[in-house]
């Protein structure tokens, strides 16, 4: 799962919503998030997508 590899990288994903809840991740709004954070996130998710 997605968020298991994340977490190994220090990163958190969230669970989605609703029905789509087991089959996707949600990510805390950007202001919330640093731009370096943003970069490892970017770069994390190119690798693993």
């Amino acid at each position: 799962m997605i968020q298991e590899k994340a977490a190994q990288e220090g990163i958190i994903l969230g669970n989605g919503y609703g029905t789509n809840k087991v089959d996707s991740f949600r990510i805390a709004n950007f202001p919330a998030i640093k731009k370096d954070e943003v970069k490892t996130l970017k770069k994390f998710l190119r690798k693993n997508l």
